[in-house]
């Protein structure tokens, strides 16, 4: 399992855009990943399960990628929300 933590910093937060577009890379992955903010985690293959999580700009999040793909999930969606300035 891996893990890394990053700061949204999209102005309005994680809303449907964003985590549709990360939602769609991450079903290309046969890893479980995941998305945690607060005490909460949702499964970020999930667009409903992430926008329950009312992610706000400036906060922190942690994903996590377990599966034999790990190191490219977490590289691949590292780099698209830096890309699209979602977080950093």
């Amino acid at each position: 399992m891996v893990k890394t933590v990053l700061k949204v910093i999209d102005p309005a937060g994680l809303h449907a855009r964003p985590v549709s577009i990360l939602c769609s890379a991450a079903g290309k992955y046969s890893s479980k990943i995941e998305i945690e903010y607060g005490e909460k985690r949702a499964n970020l293959k999930s667009i409903i399960g992430v926008l329950t999580l009312g992610i706000k700009v400036n906060s922190e999040i942690v994903i996590y990628a377990d599966g034999e793909d790990e190191e490219v999930v977490m590289s691949s969606l590292v780099e698209l929300m830096k890309t699209n300035k979602i977080a950093e």
